[in-house]
């Protein structure tokens, strides 16, 4: 079984753009970093297995104040 030990907000980037999400921080995973639905769904990524990339529209990394 493994247990989540902390939870935290942190940035990160992809291609350039700036994301911000909680993530929980887990020990013997055999990546460093997963993104999980949450984050997927809240900035509308997708993933392209075919290329091994993620895709999003990058302006929803932008915030509009109108």
């Amino acid at each position: 079984m493994i247990k989540a030990k902390y939870r935290i907000s942190i940035n990160f980037y992809l291609n350039g753009d700036r994301f911000s999400d909680e993530f929980m921080v887990l020990e013997g995973l055999s990546d460093k970093v997963i993104i999980g639905a949450k984050t997927m769904l809240s900035w509308r990524m997708k993933l392209d297995f075919e290329h091994d990339e993620v895709i999003y529209d990058p302006k929803v990394t932008k915030l509009k104040i109108v």
